[in-house]
C-alpha cells in the first residue's frame, strides 16, 4: 500500500519535530536551568518521539545502571516535566509545545541488565579459574542425595 503524499509530509514533519525537541531537551538537561537535582543526575536521552496528533512528547532516557538511582531520576523527571515544557515555550523552541512525558528506555535498561549478567558470569568464571581453592569456590548441597 502506497503512502499518500500528505502522510509522507506528516512523517517528515514529525521527524523534524522530534529532532528539534530532542535538541531542546538535551540542552536543558545539560544545564541547571531546570533544577540542580536534574543537572546532577547527568541524564542522557536516547530519543524523543512526538505523537502523530501532537498531544504528547515522549522523551526516552537512558538507565544509569543502578535501580535506586533510576527510581530517583524517574521521580525527578516526573516532578520537573512541566518545567521542561515551560522553558521550551519561553525559549520559543516551537509555537506549541506538547506536554513532555519522560519514559525510561526499556531496551537500554535490558541491554544494561544483560551486560551486568555477563560481567557476573565472567567474574564467576575467573573466580573458579584463578581462585586459591577451586573446590571451596563452588558449593554443592549433597544433603538431599542418599547413599546406598
Amino acid at each position: 500500500m502506497k503512502q499518500k503524499p500528505t502522510e509522507k509530509k506528516e512523517n517528515v514533519r514529525i521527524r523534524a519535530l522530534n529532532v528539534v525537541l530532542y535538541d531542546a531537551l538535551t540542552g536543558l538537561l545539560s544545564t541547571s536551568e531546570v533544577s540542580d537535582e536534574i543537572y546532577d543526575f547527568s541524564i542522557e536521552l536516547s530519543k524523543v518521539s512526538v505523537s502523530d496528533d501532537f498531544s504528547v512528547c515522549r522523551a526516552y532516557w537512558l538507565s544509569s545502571g543502578n535501580k535506586e538511582t533510576d527510581n530517583e531520576i524517574e521521580k525527578a523527571l516526573q516532578k520537573y516535566a512541566p518545567r521542561f515544557r515551560h522553558l521550551m515555550i519561553s525559549h520559543h523552541v516551537l509555537g506549541n509545545v506538547p506536554p513532555v512525558v519522560f519514559v525510561r528506555d526499556k531496551a537500554d535498561a535490558k541491554r544494561r541488565e544483560i551486560e551486568d549478567l555477563f560481567e557476573m558470569l565472567k567474574s564467576g568464571e575467573e573466580m573458579l579459574k584463578y581462585g586459591e581453592d577451586n573446590v571451596s569456590s563452588v558449593e554443592v548441597d549433597v544433603s538431599r542425595y542418599r547413599v546406598h
